[in-house]
């Protein structure tokens, strides 16, 4: 039997969409005869699909009040552009650009100047409220500004968007032509699994697939055999990849520890600046064999500094 309904797409990844009917969450592929008009559903979109045993399909797409591409949304009540006065740093461009497109759709913009706890921003605060924006200062260390921001989009549709591109999909491909095994790209479900362990894995409905900006969709597994791809890995480390910025000053030996803590869990990071030319692979590979010395009780930083110490040391008398 098959039931028809009407209902909101929450969530679309790799041309499947989810859903939102009243009480349930249905997973939905999209009809052809939409592509063949021109048109493909986006988050955002009230959809009139079909539903066979759990299954749907997109149908139709009701009217829509506005759309965006980038983000792909439709039917927005409001834009929050995330921007942040280091690591990376936000160009104002980018935050212009957002806007201009957005009013001309006439949809309300509202702009999150987020880690504040590292640099408050306030050039770009003072400049954008004085243009007449609402300007929220927030940080999702510290969870300042995070409430006012909260309730300045209760109850609307709202899309987010910011910084991205800084080539953590190619640099999973490079692994993979190097012997790793990719498990996820963009989102990772994890899980603890003891007090001090957590394991990454793959959503179901993305496994095996990575994203390349200018290829689209590539299927790891089929393209590089099963042997480069797994279900899922203990967490040993968290790297946070991050443009070049001249004003930023650098860990050069690698004495301090950093961590993130993910479900009460306190995992290793490295922050990485990169530049163009650098080859983010091989310094992803070292960065992952550098970490399980130090698990291993060997610490080349340390290391480095004693020697340097002593040799002072005895320079000196």
């Amino acid at each position: 039997m098959t039931d028809k309904a009407t209902g909101r797409i929450i969530r679309s990844l790799s041309g499947f969409y989810d859903v939102q009917l009243p009480g349930k969450v249905i997973s939905c592929r999209a009809r052809g005869i939409l592509r063949k008009q021109g048109v493909s559903p986006l988050t955002g979109d009230m959809v009139e699909i079909t539903v066979e045993h759990g299954k749907g399909m997109v149908e139709r797409i009701l009217p829509r009040k506005n759309s965006f591409v980038r983000p792909a949304v439709a039917n927005m009540d409001a834009l929050v552009v995330f921007a942040a006065n280091v690591n990376p740093v936000t160009e104002p461009f980018l935050i212009d650009r957002v806007a201009a497109i957005a009013g001309d759709q006439e949809v309300q913009v509202v702009i999150c100047v987020n880690k504040c706890d590292l640099d408050p921003g306030l050039d770009l605060t003072r400049i954008y409220r004085n243009a007449g924006f609402t300007v929220f200062q927030t940080s999702a260390e510290t969870g300042e500004g995070v409430e006012e921001l909260r309730a300045a989009i209760a109850g609307k549709l709202v899309a987010f968007t910011g910084n991205s591109g800084v080539g953590k999909s190619e640099a999973a491909l490079e692994l993979v032509k190097r012997g790793h095994r990719l498990i996820a790209d963009d989102a990772v479900e994890i899980k603890r699994v003891s007090s001090t362990t957590l394991v990454g894995s793959a959503p179901e409905i993305i496994r095996h697939y990575v994203e390349l900006r200018g290829i689209g969709i590539v299927d790891v597994r089929r393209i590089f055999g099963m042997g480069a791809v797994k279900a899922e890995n203990e967490i040993n480390l968290v790297v946070n990849i991050v443009p070049w910025n001249t004003q930023e000053v650098y860990d050069r030996l690698g004495l301090e520890d950093q961590y993130m803590e993910i479900l009460g869990v306190k995992i290793p990071m490295n922050t990485i600046p990169i530049t163009p030319g650098r080859n983010l692979a091989v310094i992803l590979e070292v960065a992952a064999m550098n970490n399980r010395q130090k698990k291993m009780g060997y610490n080349a930083a340390l290391e480095f500094t004693e020697q340097i110490n002593k040799h002072f040391d005895e320079n000196m008398r």
